[in-house]
């Protein structure tokens, strides 16, 4: 689950999610949380794979990748995208609103 809730919220949604898998049989064996060492570690390998690229992508909705954003574009001299963030991006320009966020990467600071 992505951090962005409150500590109550969270512990409220693990709960709920850990019952319900519980009820249907499911053996849970824990609900990880992506460490953002993790994330920095594979933005600096996908660079490494492909020097060339100029665009990193993070895809899965579920990696909390949001504190990795700005010290990989900063370090790597690219750009980062998530999906969080691309989602969030749409829905703000969807919406009509461009205004402009800090501290999550080039695509909500400047586009």
């Amino acid at each position: 689950m992505l951090p962005n809730f409150s500590t109550t919220v969270n512990r409220n949604k693990v709960e709920y999610l850990l019952a319900a898998m519980q009820q249907e049989s499911f053996q849970v064996i824990g609900l990880p949380k992506l460490p953002i060492a993790k994330a920095l570690e594979w933005g600096r390998e996908m660079k490494k794979r492909s020097p060339q690229a100029d665009t990193l992508l993070f895809p899965c909705p579920h990696w909390a990748v949001v504190e990795a954003i700005d010290p990989l574009e900063q370090e790597l001299g690219v750009t980062v995208v998530t999906n969080l963030q691309a989602t969030l991006w749409h829905a703000l320009r969807s919406l009509g609103l461009k205004d402009t966020i800090s501290g999550y990467g080039r695509l909500l600071r400047e586009l």
